[in-house]
């Protein structure tokens, strides 16, 4: 958390050993650049994952125009404009997209007990996701990720258009369209974001190197949601409470607060009233 300066003065702060803080009894709200930091444990080998907040299709969507106002406007394109007939093919869309949820969410249900997932909600994500789990440290691999991903993008976007036909809704010239805006979906988010992410990672690493890599990819979770993109280090629990422990976190942190502090997708700003921070000091 960085503390927004610009909206304190010298009397909000009081100093000790520790250095510099704000004054437990403030009286006003403090205004503060936030950094999400998770943590989670893997199942499988045991190591701690520490990570900035995970970037989701709806982080994504809510960037740009929007999936579905993307979708609406294809359906209006192939209506010629007809408001009824746009009405009545987004009534279809709606329709068959409720069904594929409906199947997805059975489908992860036995995922989710240890079965294999053959189903894909193209709704909510499927169509920007990653085809594997990659972890990527260098401008270099992710050249290559992106290459290799934007096969499987295009393969994804046939598949997608696919579903359409086969569900009764044919888009005609309009398909073209279609394929346009989904591919400028793609190129601005997952992939613009992967490259800015890189760019800052590797610049922190010249300064001072982490163990911070860029994750892209990642399954559904309970909400049908795929998990794009995130910044990440794994800690082994048998490292903790040795010598190099706290200076190898402590610099790995910074990386990813760094970055975070550079890119709005991974920082935002939030105004705490004066209660908040005395619960805090209390």
């Amino acid at each position: 958390m960085e503390i927004g300066k610009n909206k304190l003065t010298e009397v909000d702060f009081i100093s000790d050993d520790l250095g510099k803080k704000i004054r437990p009894d403030i009286s006003h709200p403090v205004h503060c650049l936030e950094t999400m930091i998770n943590v989670q444990q893997r199942k499988g080998d045991g190591k701690i994952w520490i990570s900035s907040n995970w970037l989701y299709h709806p982080d994504c969507y809510g960037s740009g125009e929007g999936f579905g106002d993307e979708i609406y406007e294809t359906l209006s394109e192939a209506a010629g404009g007809d408001e009824k007939i746009t009405e009545g093919l987004w009534a279809k869309y709606e329709e068959i997209k409720d069904s594929n949820r409906y199947e997805f969410e059975k489908a992860l249900e036995r995922y989710f007990k240890g079965g294999g997932l053959q189903s894909k909600y193209w709704n909510w994500g499927y169509l920007l996701a990653a085809s594997k789990e990659r972890r990527i440290k260098t401008l270099e691999q992710l050249h290559e990720a992106m290459e290799e991903e934007n096969e499987h993008f295009r393969s994804s976007l046939e598949e997608f258009i696919g579903w359409f036909r086969s569900n009764g809704l044919k888009l005609g010239e309009a398909e073209e369209s279609l394929r346009r805006r989904m591919r400028e979906f793609y190129d601005a988010y997952p992939c613009n974001i992967a490259k800015e992410w890189c760019k800052l990672l590797v610049e922190e690493d010249r300064t001072e190197r982490s163990d911070v890599y860029l994750w892209w990819g990642g399954e559904p979770n309970s909400d049908s949601c795929y998990a794009f993109l995130t910044l990440f280090f794994e800690v082994d629990p048998d490292d903790i409470g040795t010598s190099s422990f706290d200076e190898r976190i402590s610099r790995n942190l910074r990386a990813i607060i760094n970055i975070a502090e550079n890119d709005t997708g991974l920082s935002y700003y939030r105004e705490y009233e004066p209660n908040v921070w005395r619960i805090i000091f209390s």
